[in-house]
């Protein structure tokens, strides 16, 4: 995704999408994405994003570099002292009885390619998306009039107000759980 954006499409600075586990069973995980850009590619660089997501391109070699880098990076990484206590600590509130890494790196061994792309389709591919953007009220307004939201929150440097759908926050705060389904 990032060489896809950086590289071969030249619109971002820097890119980055993660997959976040929990830290806790009882919590969600979720889908992160990061773009720095020119305010004047901002709407490409997020449209872009999206239907690279929506339509992961991947390629049997990439997916290998990848896997034996995960692989690699797994097998190089030594839990000592403290680090000990840190992991089973962590096993524990995910209700694990092995460290999470581990358990990553015996089903690296196994993983396919169409195991990442079914992976995708079923929990990234679609999924609503939360936005922040960083900009100036002239490029904020030409990002507004290109998508589609339920709710925009905005910090602001000295007031609370709402106007339409835009919520200006700057003593309170407001949960996104009324605009979630």
């Amino acid at each position: 995704m990032v060489q896809e954006l950086r590289e071969t499409r030249g619109l971002a600075y820097n890119a980055n999408a993660i997959y976040k586990f929990p830290m806790r069973k009882q919590d969600s995980e979720y889908w992160q994405e990061h773009i720095i850009t020119q305010n004047d590619k901002m709407m490409d660089c997020i449209n872009t994003f999206r239907q690279i997501t929506d339509d992961m391109p991947l390629t049997e070699s990439a997916f290998n570099v990848a896997k034996q880098s995960i692989i690699k990076s797994l097998a190089a990484t030594r839990t000592t002292k403290s680090g000990i206590i840190s992991s089973y600590i962590k096993s524990q509130r995910l209700g694990l009885n092995k460290d999470i890494n581990n358990i990553i790196y015996d089903a690296m061994q196994g993983i396919t390619m169409q195991d990442i792309l079914n992976f995708e389709q079923q929990n990234v591919k679609g999924k609503p998306l939360h936005y922040i953007i960083l900009g100036t009220e002239r490029w904020l307004d030409t990002i507004e009039e290109s998508i589609q939201y339920k709710a925009w929150f905005c910090g602001h440097w000295h007031t609370d107000k709402r106007i339409d759908k835009m919520h200006f926050l700057f003593r309170s705060f407001e949960s996104d759980e009324q605009f979630k389904r």
